[in-house]
């Protein structure tokens, strides 16, 4: 409904008679207020609003606590940043023969298989290859000492719908071809997202 307009008292603009009203009762001057009609003008709600929000003072912020995902990957990350070294190093690759060949074979892998073909089954393949001739990359530190790995087990990050990561592992991935690397990272991230992961799935990751 609109309410027929007079000019303020400071001249500043105009305003209806209620809401000239309001501010009176509620101690309020347009300077409190932030307009929210045409050109900025104050109406009833902005009045009602500004006053609801001082009475209800200092807004508190929201907690929410952490599930036990987000508080295990927050300690793990925290702990990692502290004890491992951090590097970053970058390389542009052609992918254009992956993708050639993933045009190719797509659409009979998603006919046999029932899911996509994408280019994590290749990286993952990849990683593998480079991990039989440069072993000691698939390695961890016990103590003082350095154990290399005989079996590659890559960890596969996967996300919870925005609730924390996860990271299940395609064990003995050097064994398996890349139609199977691509089959066991599909179940893992489907098992994760379902919460159908046993503690064997994220146990043993090498790399």
């Amino acid at each position: 409904v609109a309410l027929t307009s007079a000019p303020a008292a400071d001249g500043s603009t105009t305003i209806s008679p209620v809401v000239r009203r309001l501010l009176r009762e509620h101690g309020l001057g347009l300077g409190d207020v932030t307009g929210t009609g045409p050109g900025g003008r104050v109406q009833r709600r902005d009045v009602e609003g500004a006053a609801a929000a001082r009475a209800s003072g200092p807004r508190a912020d929201e907690v929410i606590a952490f599930t036990t995902i987000r508080r295990l990957t927050a300690e793990h990350m925290v702990r990692s940043k502290a004890t491992s070294p951090h590097a970053y190093i970058a390389y542009e690759v052609d992918f254009e023969n992956v993708e050639r060949v993933r045009r190719i074979w797509n659409e009979r892998f998603s006919s046999e298989e029932g899911f996509s073909l994408t280019y994590l089954p290749f990286i993952a393949r990849a990683t593998v290859e480079a991990l039989r001739e440069f072993p000691a990359l698939n390695a961890s530190v016990d103590g003082d000492a350095l154990v290399v790995h005989q079996e590659i087990n890559l960890g596969i990050a996967v996300d919870l719908q925005f609730e924390g990561l996860i990271v299940p592992v395609v064990h003995r991935a050097e064994e398996v071809t890349l139609r199977g690397v691509a089959r066991r990272i599909r179940d893992l991230a489907d098992r994760a997202r379902s919460r159908q992961l046993t503690a064997d799935d994220i146990a043993g990751g090498t790399f």
